[in-house]
């Protein structure tokens, strides 16, 4: 998690991992905070920020289980900012999602150089990926991984804009991508500007890729 530039906290939000019917909750915005990043206001302002309309819920598909193993909770002791690209006025929408469809990103960046917002998202089974950040967006996770086609069915309507990752590899060449962040020191001139992230079987220090070096 990190504070932006606008003084607003950033989190990285999983899916729910190998349980309780992850494959459904990917690509709601009605049911948990899970697969993406969410946007909030810890300082709870009211001329830039709204109360909470709506909470987490469980899902409905499989109430066996996270009836069973789930306490009930509530979200608190923060406001929505009132620009968050999901608002919902009818409370219909958890309005804390900046973007969606994120797998478990481990590590996000923000390079306040240029404002782009970095997040290093581990797969499945098929493909490592790391993303550029923007509000509204829809990484695709579980419908896509990667290049190729995830767990479920790509929904009737997609929520958001749908945006692929701007550097994927296969699991053939590593199993868990951990994202470190854009160099910006002067020890390393040549790596200035990249992106820098390790893996478990492989390193890749730099890829251009959609315009931007990795």
């Amino acid at each position: 998690m990190f504070f932006g530039d606008d003084g607003f906290l950033y989190i990285s939000v999983g899916d729910e991992g190998n349980c309780c019917s992850k494959e459904h909750a990917t690509q709601r915005l009605d049911v948990g905070l899970w697969s993406g990043i969410l946007r909030i206001d810890v300082d709870m302002d009211p001329t830039r920020s709204h109360p909470i309309r709506r909470q987490p819920t469980h899902l409905e598909e499989n109430p066996a289980v996270n009836g069973a193993q789930w306490p009930q909770s509530s979200s608190a002791n923060y406001f929505i900012p009132n620009d968050n690209p999901f608002v919902d006025p009818s409370g219909g929408n958890l309005e804390e999602f900046y973007s969606l469809g994120l797998r478990h990103p481990w590590t996000i960046h923000y390079d306040s150089f240029t404002g782009d917002i970095w997040a290093a998202d581990v797969g499945q089974a098929a493909y490592e990926e790391v993303n550029v950040i923007e509000k509204g967006d829809n990484h695709q996770w579980g419908y896509k991984e990667g290049p190729v086609n995830g767990v479920i069915a790509k929904p009737a309507n997609v929520i958001g804009k749908e945006v692929p990752p701007v550097f994927a590899y296969p699991r053939s060449e590593g199993q868990a991508v951990i994202g470190g962040g854009v160099y910006r020191g002067d020890k390393f001139p040549e790596l200035f500007g990249k992106y820098l992230f390790s893996e478990q079987f492989r390193q890749v220090l730099e890829r251009r890729q959609a315009g931007r070096t990795l």
